[in-house]
């Protein structure tokens, strides 16, 4: 009977440390205050949808509110991000574009290396533009 009880007792702190929103490994957090990095994680891995797992949430009601809050997350995640690929597009472009000197056309580059005027590259006149690029 004694050992009942105490299985009894673990089902019942097991239950309690399960009141929590969201597991972490085997462990349960309560702390989701501002010395918490786990809002922050699991925040992102929702709206980048990485989803490692290792914080889900518990309750129904949880389970709802991240459904509700993951779609307009992830469209905001994915209009932000394209926003910074623009940018490093842009970047490096105009990077690649002050190395060609501006008297310098992408044609007259071309039209200087085909020298058998095939309008084509082969690969010795390949092998003299990329030599002459170092």
């Amino acid at each position: 009977v004694e050992q009942l009880r105490g299985v009894s007792g673990l089902s019942d702190r097991l239950r309690r440390s399960t009141r929590s929103s969201f597991n972490y490994r085997d462990c349960t957090f309560d702390d989701w205050g501002s010395e918490s990095y786990l809002p922050f994680f699991f925040s992102m891995t929702v709206i980048t949808t990485i989803g490692y797992g290792t914080t889900s949430p518990v309750t129904q009601g949880g389970r709802l509110f991240v459904a509700l809050y993951a779609v307009p997350a992830i469209g905001a995640a994915v209009y932000c991000l394209s926003r910074i690929a623009s940018r490093v597009e842009r970047t490096t472009l105009w990077v690649l574009g002050q190395m060609i000197p501006a008297e310098d056309t992408v044609d007259e580059i071309f039209n200087k290396y085909d020298v058998d005027g095939s309008g084509s590259l082969i690969s010795v006149e390949l092998f003299d533009l990329l030599s002459d690029l170092e």
